[in-house]
């Protein structure tokens, strides 16, 4: 899956079957692309709350991802 951190928009592409890149598989599979906005969701509030938070940079590095 890639993320348009701009626009929010985002593409699914089955890499074995289009190692090109040129299918959004995203309708195909709802539920994994679900999942993985979820995750990508979850990582990036990870990497803000991280990089906004100095007294966590100094204890910690790198940034440790919690589900």
């Amino acid at each position: 899956m890639i993320r348009d951190g701009d626009t929010g928009a985002s593409v699914l592409y089955d890499l074995t079957r289009d190692p090109g890149e040129k299918l959004d598989a995203a309708e195909a599979h709802p539920e994994l692309a679900r999942t993985f906005k979820a995750l990508i969701a979850a990582w990036r509030r990870a990497q803000l709350d991280y990089y906004e938070n100095p007294v966590r940079q100094s204890r910690e590095y790198p940034p440790v991802f919690r589900e």
